[in-house]
């Protein structure tokens, strides 16, 4: 089951979706709060129809648990160094705090948000769009210390991704912030870029965010899908994943280089750069053990079949020890999931 549109938390946005603004083949304001409770994982919600605006829709249990607990189809999987993670729907001026929930996650809490004066799909500096893609909230710069339109501080992103450079696009100070504005002035479409919020819900997001770990995916449209469809993408990308890592340990260059693109790079090098690299250091091994930590696997937004996997890497040869965070970036081709993008 899939969900493409951006459903707000609200009965009355299910009911405007289904075609009827009370009921829809018998579905009244509060059973379509069921629905909107299962996909969003809360009790409770509120309506946003006229007769009861701001109330708080009553939910009929029995109903909700024979409904499919819906997800985000992009989180496939939390790094285990965090238990939150923020989602943005840019169609539908909404930021969400997805929180853990076992192997699964679910909505923690929901705001209204404010994107950039030209939209999203930002390309280059000064467009005035708000980017779309996957980020870290880097740290925090109080209120005090910025220009009052910033409001009560901010969080910077790490816009341009190593994706955003990739493709070429440009740009910097990409924020999550506050404003100075009224709740009534705050209009959708009214940042340089940035992704503003009320003070209230600034607040909020600051005291729930890991500064330097907490991702953050900003997205056209949210896909809402069963937490099967999600574990079954999650273990395909993991057994990716896991074959690489056992490739390389097995010091069979030519099985490690086949699960890399044809438009493969890494900082300055290309796949045949790469692979004369990764060939001429395997030489001078007689062991390598990998190991990945914090394995983090998102669906990229904005992008058609690529997987973007973070995670902390261990190596240990006979001549060498390190460790370093990586960004893998995997594209599904003909031949399966290949890896496009590697970064440090």
């Amino acid at each position: 089951m899939r969900f493409r549109y951006g459903l707000k938390p609200s009965a009355g946005a299910f009911l405007r979706w289904a075609g009827g603004s009370t009921s829809w083949r018998g579905v009244t304001v509060a059973r379509a709060s069921v629905l909107c409770a299962s996909i969003l994982g809360a009790a409770t919600l509120s309506v946003s129809t006229p007769a009861t605006a701001g109330g708080t829709a009553r939910t009929d249990d029995s109903a909700a648990s024979a409904l499919p607990h819906l997800v985000p189809g992009s989180i496939l999987r939390l790094p285990e160094s965090v238990d939150k993670l923020v989602l943005v729907d840019v169609s539908e001026y909404r930021m969400y705090e997805i929180r853990r929930r076992g192997d699964s996650v679910s909505v923690d809490k929901n705001f209204y948000v404010a994107i950039g004066k030209q939209g999203a799909d930002k390309r280059y500096e000064g467009d005035e769009k708000t980017p779309v893609g996957a980020y870290t909230i880097e740290t925090h710069i109080p209120g005090s210390r910025l220009p009052e339109i910033y409001g009560d501080g901010a969080l910077p992103m790490d816009y341009p991704s190593p994706w955003d450079e990739y493709l070429g696009r440009t740009g910097s100070g990409i924020w999550i912030h506050g404003t100075n504005k009224s709740d009534d002035e705050l209009l959708p479409r009214s940042s340089r870029g940035c992704l503003t919020l009320r003070n209230s819900d600034f607040a909020t997001i600051l005291e729930d965010v890991d500064l330097g770990a907490t991702p953050v995916l900003v997205a056209h449209q949210i896909e809402w899908q069963s937490e099967q469809e999600v574990a079954a993408s999650r273990v395909e990308i993991e057994a990716r994943l896991e074959a690489w890592r056992q490739d390389w340990e097995s010091r069979d260059t030519d099985r490690y280089l086949s699960h890399y693109h044809p438009e493969f790079r890494s900082g300055n090098m290309n796949l045949d750069r790469w692979s004369s690299h990764k060939r001429r250091v395997n030489a001078s091994k007689t062991r390598i053990a990998i190991g990945l930590s914090d394995v983090a696997i998102f669906r990229y937004p904005g992008e058609d079949d690529l997987v973007e996997v973070r995670f902390r890497q261990s190596y240990e040869s006979n001549n060498y020890r390190g460790e370093r965070y990586k960004r893998q970036y995997w594209k599904r081709t003909d031949d399966g999931w290949k890896i496009i993008l590697e970064a440090s």
